[in-house]
């Protein structure tokens, strides 16, 4: 599966800044969270809006997400995120 996700602004960000985009594949999902491939990092913490594609239907099922670590593919050069579910 695909997730899409935009990073929420913190109260100490401006609103003016460019939203953060994330992106990339679902590697496994559980009931607490989502372990996700993507190529750009997301700081931990970070309050994400997020989409999770369901394949080969056109729907997206909208839920919030935090990031609760990161780790760097020394092979691949892209990120491991982990994603611990809110809503």
């Amino acid at each position: 599966m695909e997730l899409r996700g935009t990073k929420l602004a913190s109260l100490e960000t401006p609103q003016q800044q460019p939203k953060t985009v994330i992106s990339g594949r679902i590697q496994n999902v559980s009931q607490g969270g989502a372990c996700l491939q993507s190529d750009r990092p997301i700081p931990v913490s970070s309050l994400v809006r997020c989409e999770i594609v369901v394949p080969g239907t056109g729907a997206a099922i909208p839920t919030l997400m935090q990031v609760r670590w990161i780790q760097r593919n020394s092979i691949s050069g892209g990120y491991t995120i982990a994603l611990q579910f809110l809503l």
